[in-house]
């Protein structure tokens, strides 16, 4: 079960209570799970929002956050964590529903963790709810997706993965372009990664799912013609971008290109990581967090 941790919180109300329905329950296919009790008791509600075929489990390190006051509510994707596949995403449709949330808890301090695709969404969501927002955008996805040059390194990519795994099948392609997400191309090949990546593919349980075409297509087309509102800035101390010198899907020069078109935020990058900076370096939900706890 990848969510369990975090979807046990988020729900804790509607599990264990009997006479009152949560959220969840009056609306069972809601994109937002969270649990209004819980959120009108701790001071800060964080909102999750995660990437192209990413279960919410990859938040879990965020739950022991509660004990510092945060609240939180997740955003599921469509065929994701219990949603049914009711669509492709619309970034400015999913962003809207965040800011629906935060205006019924305009005394709430509001923090927005966004993965990948998930992040301009909640940087979206950030500009409308104003000051009391701030986003943490982790392996951040760019306008138009990264354009034609993001799709052919992908798909440069994932032809090396099928010639060395010397099959078309999907799941042993998968498995040999899963290193390249962790630690970039020449970070997968490396005798010094062997240990680590063996280490992270062991684990039980999922942190990504396996390419699904018809969920792929559902997330990913909405960042093919995506770009920034005209005009669209946010204050430095509003927005932190977190992100991989190793990624291969936005790269580094990509990633500071749209920093500064939103205005200047700054960035924090890991040395010879990839875009799945959640499972290659854990310690990056530090890191969010002090950036949170100085706003």
């Amino acid at each position: 079960m990848w969510m369990v941790r975090v979807l046990v919180l988020i729900a804790y109300g509607a599990l264990a209570a009997c006479g009152s329905k949560s959220e969840t329950m009056d609306a069972p296919v809601t994109p937002l799970l969270f649990n209004a009790a819980d959120i009108a008791v701790q001071d800060k509600l964080l909102i999750l929002v995660p990437g192209s075929m990413t279960p919410l489990g990859i938040f879990d390190p965020v739950v022991e956050w509660r004990s510092k006051g945060y609240a939180f509510a997740a955003y599921r994707f469509p065929g994701m964590d219990g949603r049914p596949l009711d669509g492709p995403l619309n970034i400015a449709r999913a962003a809207q529903t965040i800011v629906t949330l935060a205006e019924r808890y305009p005394d709430k301090q509001i923090k927005l963790l966004g993965f990948s695709t998930g992040a301009p969404i909640a940087m979206l969501a950030a500009k409308q709810i104003g000051p009391r927002a701030q986003v943490a955008a982790m392996s951040s996805a760019v306008e138009f997706g990264g354009g034609a040059q993001t799709g052919l390194r992908g798909i440069d990519d994932i032809l090396v993965a099928a010639t060395r795994a010397k099959s078309v099948n999907t799941r042993k392609v998968w498995e040999d372009y899963f290193p390249v997400l962790l630690f970039g191309r020449q970070g997968a090949r490396s005798p010094e990664r062997a240990d680590d990546i063996a280490r992270i593919t062991s684990r039980p349980k999922k942190i990504v799912i396996e390419p699904s075409f018809n969920i792929f297509k559902a997330h990913t087309m909405a960042l093919v013609g995506w770009q920034l509102p005209k005009g669209f800035t946010l204050p430095p101390g509003q927005v932190h971008f977190y992100a991989g010198s190793a990624d291969t899907v936005f790269r580094p020069h990509q990633v500071r290109r749209f920093a500064k078109e939103i205005g200047g935020a700054p960035i924090t990058f890991y040395p010879g990581l990839g875009h799945l900076l959640y499972v290659a370096e854990p310690r990056v939900f530090d890191d969010i967090l002090e950036f949170f706890e100085q706003g």
